[in-house]
């Protein structure tokens, strides 16, 4: 190889190295703040869902209260019959002092179903639903801190201190868990 050649490939190689170099240093910072997951025996992760009237609601606004926080798929067939059998111990449950905010998950869970007010309708009779229960859809970061694995039928049982005391799925078949948990807090 001829020395001319030889120089030319070297300035290619350090200009290119030089180059990379500096578009490292200009790419946008890696952002600092990292996804707080909900973990049992800590606080409720503070995340935001949107009622069925499009109002969007805080779960710390349930602070001081018992609280369940159910994440479903409205395609999912054991949520219908999880959501018919919360529902049918409503009036326990609500005498317990037991809120429960009953979301679809952000994305249905990665899959298409029925919009919550079509599942609630098709899953309820509901035109007397309890008054204890709050329905509405999961934001992206909600879903992420309480259901990152998009689960499609999975809850939170937080005390009136907003910590997380128990995390389970198919309400329908540990139901027996929530009517103990809302009688002993």
């Amino acid at each position: 190889m001829n020395k001319k050649v030889f120089i030319i490939i070297i300035i290619v190689l350090v200009g290119g190295l030089f180059a990379i170099g500096i578009a490292n240093n200009h790419q946008k910072p890696k952002s600092t703040k990292t996804l707080q997951t909900a973990t049992v025996n800590k606080p409720l992760v503070p995340a935001v869902f949107t009622n069925i009237q499009g109002k969007p609601i805080s779960l710390t606004s349930y602070q001081g209260k018992k609280l369940m926080v159910y994440l479903l798929a409205t395609w999912c067939s054991s949520c219908q019959a999880s959501l018919q059998t919360l529902i049918s111990n409503a009036p326990t449950l609500q005498k317990d002092g037991l809120n429960i905010v009953t979301l679809e998950t952000y994305g249905d869970a990665g899959y298409s179903g029925p919009s919550m007010q079509q599942f609630i309708s098709d899953t309820t009779n509901a035109n007397s639903l309890p008054s204890n229960f709050y329905f509405g859809e999961a934001s992206q970061s909600l879903t992420s801190s309480y259901n990152p694995d998009n689960t499609p039928d999975i809850y939170y049982l937080i005390n009136p201190n907003g910590v997380i005391r128990a995390v389970n799925s198919t309400p329908s078949a540990t139901m027996s868990s929530i009517l103990q948990f809302a009688k002993s807090t």
